[in-house]
């Protein structure tokens, strides 16, 4: 869309949500949105999009007010800031990130039935899931998890064969408690490190392992020295 499509289509919006509209507040809102319809003009193709985001940010607001509305003296935050919180660089990846996943995973969901062992099964090397707000892609697959790695917080989680996703620390846990061998994510290095094309999620997956490896050796070995 072109940004003043998207600017107009942000002032409908107000107009439709506002009990109160004048011209000076559309004055105010349009200059407001300016810089929105910049930023999200590329990620946005239709209305329908336009309004998606940001009733996103409106259920954002009223999330806050509920807060608010516990506390002692709480303000309330009134929808005529939806401007100014629309246009919040975090807020707007986080959003068109989700949406996008979310279009991944809908066109990959009949493919989900089944794991494979092969990690360079093309159905499956962009495959990502989110979890507690954050996206993972997947390392590896075996014939009953899948692993996942997110370079932005260094961890790994794990979805089994029902779909359920949890983190790698539960995975090892529950399978201990069951009394049965979990994979290791040395194991996981071990098999990615021996294929030539891999993602640059793979890559950092790598890296992480590595620097985990080396900073337990050292570990290991002051612990020696010290006894």
């Amino acid at each position: 869309m072109k940004e003043n499509e998207v600017v107009e289509d942000c002032l409908g919006f107000m107009k439709d949500i506002s009990p109160f509209f004048s011209r000076d507040l559309e004055r105010k809102w349009r200059e407001a949105f300016v810089p929105l319809g910049n930023k999200i003009c590329n990620l946005v193709k239709t209305e329908e999009d336009v309004s998606e985001y940001l009733n996103s940010v409106l259920f954002y607001i009223d999330d806050l007010n509920k807060f608010f509305a516990k506390k002692k003296g709480g303000g309330r935050i009134p929808y005529s800031r939806l401007p100014q919180f629309a246009i919040k660089e975090e807020r707007i990846s986080d959003f068109f990130l989700d949406k996008e996943v979310r279009k991944k995973l809908s066109r990959k969901k009949a493919g989900m039935a089944g794991f494979e062992n092969s990690l360079g099964n093309e159905r499956y090397q962009d495959l990502s899931v989110i979890f507690e707000n954050e996206v993972y892609s997947l390392i590896y697959s075996s014939n009953v998890n899948r692993f996942f790695f997110s370079p932005v917080v260094n961890k790994v989680v794990v979805q089994g064969s029902n779909g359920k996703i949890v983190s790698y620390s539960r995975y090892r846990k529950e399978r201990k408690k069951k009394r049965k061998k979990h994979i290791r994510l040395s194991y996981i290095y071990k098999i990615i490190s021996r294929e030539e094309k891999v993602s640059d999620v793979i890559e950092y997956f790598k890296v992480y392992v590595s620097s985990n490896f080396l900073k337990k050796n050292k570990s290991d070995k002051h612990g020696k020295r010290k006894g």
